[in-house]
């Protein structure tokens, strides 16, 4: 993965392994990433939005009890491209 995103995709994100995180292993796996956000300093969670289906009213609060802001993205404006792409895979 770290090959692809920096060699290929040009990503210079740092990739951080999570057991450098004090994360407490008797929680359950759906929270544990909640504790991770302050550790890694995180204002601002991005969320596409089939991610409603995952974070309902109760994991938004945990979230913006951590201080950090939910932003939702909409993608309305975007022009729907899985038509052209499933195309190309069907010839």
């Amino acid at each position: 993965i770290k090959t692809i995103a920096r060699e290929i995709l040009g990503v210079t994100t740092k990739f951080r392994d999570s057991r450098e995180f004090a994360l407490p292993p008797d929680k359950q796996r759906e929270d544990r990433w909640l504790d991770l956000l302050p550790q890694i300093g995180a204002g601002r969670l991005i969320a596409g939005p089939k991610a409603r289906n995952y974070l309902d009213d109760e994991a938004q609060r945990k979230v913006r009890e951590r201080g950090v802001e939910i932003v939702w993205m909409d993608y309305s404006g975007y022009p729907d491209c899985r038509p052209v792409f499933i195309q190309q895979f069907q010839q």
